[in-house]
Order: structure tokens, then sequence, then C-alpha cells
């Protein structure tokens, strides 16, 4: 999984942050590319992103997830 996150920043697909774990394990916590191109601020694993919207669809597949078990 590492080796896609960097091919995909190297060849400029991804910029953002990228948080695995497993359990209570952290596998990987990293920022990628910039947070902010004009004033040239790097992604960091804090960096916090403006969802919006898109929170209904992860709050929809949780439900979904926990219907199933």
């Amino acid at each position: 999984m590492k080796r896609d996150i960097e091919l995909r920043v190297s060849t400029h697909q991804f910029m953002g942050s990228v948080l695995v774990a497993k359990g209570d394990r952290l596998l990987i916590n990293q920022g990628h590319g910039s947070a902010n191109l004009e004033w040239n601020i790097p992604n960091s694993p804090d960096t916090k992103f403006r969802l919006g919207s898109i929170t209904k669809q992860f709050t929809a597949t949780c439900i979904l997830l926990l219907q199933e078990r």
C-alpha cells in the first residue's frame, strides 16, 4: 500500500493525508503534497479538510455495515 501511495504522489495523482489503522495500531499516518498551493503549506497527518456533504456517504456506509453485523 505504501508503494501505491508513493507512486500516486510522485505522478501527481494524489495530494492529501493518509491514515491506515488495524485495531489500535497505526500502520500509515502521513501527509502528501500541499494543503495550500498559494502559500506552499504542506499536508500533514494533522491537516484539516473541509468535507461538507461527503460525510453523508460515510454515515450511510457505516449504517449498512452495522446492519450487516
